[in-house]
């Protein structure tokens, strides 16, 4: 919804909106009025269109007089939908590494006469944002799966970075996911180009159906563009790009790990074959800065380093976790880690534990429960959750609040520590607290995003 809102700001629109929770001061830095929380009164006459999102029932006031009045009213989707129209749109799916690939493909795609328009569900950090309006008719948009909103998206041209299960309140099995990916691909048009991984079977059933003409990418295995020689440490992260059997050059990203060679490697792939110089999307591919809450370094000094990730599906949570230990090798990782959904945990629970395994302890709030409101439910997954991964050798404390992580950190951590934030809840809101308490002893503290 942010994204959407920058977007929109950007075209001229005067915005408007509330939220449950507290706004960024970016938003009134914007000239926006947000308040928090829902009433009736924000829909007034200076109202021309009222947007929501999916996450907003039909009960709510403001849905609600906005009915009453008689205004246009559509959902997030909807309006995505219709830019997706009038524009050459190109749509990143997949379970994991949307966002990033998404903000990538957008910088790639860039030039001085002709910025990409994108919305995008994280912040580009070198833009400070999530949404902005292009010189062009090209648009990026990170394209969910969730309650199949990805088809009703005209999509030119798209990504796919790997399908697993998730969204389980949707999709109870893989195939079901599969399913609807593959609906998804048969909309591509004829001449639209379709990017997936050579190695995801899932992937692979999805296109059986689809016009586009498939191309594939794939880290040390074999595809049409490739990633080779990869180098992944405290140094950077770096691999060597072919294409068939001409070797381009090496590729040098600020962002690490291996998942985000896959990424930057899916995007130069649509963009290398939609024309684009691939000397050119090597050397802008080395410019990307990444986007907020993906591996972001929050805060540093000689003694801690303070991470964060909006890491919610196991997979995702392993891959940040090793991504760590190649980076930061032979530091203490303190993972203070908040599930997402109690069916996503409740279903993936065995996987969860899996993944923690990878950190040195834990910390584990109650589930972010989201769209689903249980809080005593919430409360029980974690303990549990904590209770298996202790039981497992990790040493995990659950907490009932996420104050108590920062008073627990404050008489726990140790120099050397890595401090990693996990989740896609609202774990960041933490990070003002921590560095208060940890960084102030040190002059040499610095904060970092």
């Amino acid at each position: 919804m942010r994204a959407l809102a920058e977007y929109l700001h950007e075209t001229g629109c005067s915005i408007s909106g509330s939220d449950s929770g507290t706004c960024p001061q970016s938003f009134a830095d914007k000239g926006w009025s947000v308040q928090q929380g829902h009433s009736a009164e924000e829909i007034d006459d200076t109202t021309d269109l009222v947007i929501f999102s999916p996450a907003i029932p039909e009960d709510n006031p403001a849905r609600i007089a906005t009915v009453e009045r008689g205004l246009p009213i559509l959902s997030y989707i909807d309006v995505l939908a219709a830019m997706s129209e009038e524009a050459e749109t190109f749509c990143v799916a997949g379970t994991h590494g949307k966002s990033t690939t998404a903000a990538m493909l957008a910088h790639l795609m860039d030039d001085a006469n002709d910025r990409c328009g994108a919305v995008i569900g994280a912040e580009s950090i070198l833009r400070a944002a999530s949404g902005w309006c292009g010189d062009s008719d090209r648009l990026v948009l990170e394209s969910c799966e969730y309650r199949k909103h990805f088809l009703q998206l005209n999509a030119n041209h798209a990504i796919i970075t790997g399908i697993e299960r998730d969204h389980l309140d949707c999709y109870p099995e893989l195939s079901d996911s599969i399913e609807a990916f593959a609906e998804f691909t048969a909309k591509i048009p004829k001449d639209g180009k379709l990017i997936i991984p050579s190695d995801s079977e899932a992937v692979w059933q999805t296109i059986r159906q689809t016009p586009a003409h498939v191309i594939t990418f794939g880290v040390d295995c074999p595809a049409d563009w490739q990633a080779k020689e990869l180098r992944i440490d405290s140094s950077g992260t770096s691999f060597q790009l072919f294409h068939h059997a001409k070797h381009w050059g090496q590729v040098k990203l600020s962002i690490p790990g291996r998942h985000n060679i896959a990424n930057a490697l899916a995007a130069i792939a649509l963009a290398a074959e939609l024309g684009t110089p691939v000397s050119r999307l090597i050397d802008r591919a080395s410019t990307f800065a990444g986007i907020g809450r993906r591996l972001e370094v929050i805060a540093q000094n000689e003694k801690y380093v303070l991470l964060d990730d909006y890491a919610h599906h196991p997979t995702a949570v392993r891959t940040v976790l090793e991504t760590i230990r190649q980076t930061y090798p032979n530091r203490r990782i303190r993972c203070l880690f908040q599930p997402h959904q109690i069916s996503r945990t409740e279903k993936l629970f065995d996987d969860f534990v899996e993944s923690l395994q990878l950190a040195d302890d834990l910390i584990i709030p109650p589930v972010f429960a989201a769209r689903e409101g249980d809080q005593m439910r919430a409360v029980e997954c974690s303990l549990h959750l904590a209770a298996e991964c202790h039981s497992r050798g990790v040493p995990a404390l659950a907490v009932g609040s996420l104050d108590q992580i920062v008073s627990t950190m404050e008489t726990t951590a140790s120099i050397g520590d890595i401090i990693l934030t996990v989740g896609a809840g609202d774990i960041h809101r933490i990070h003002h607290e921590l560095i208060g308490r940890l960084f102030r002893h040190s002059e040499s503290g610095r904060t970092a995003g």
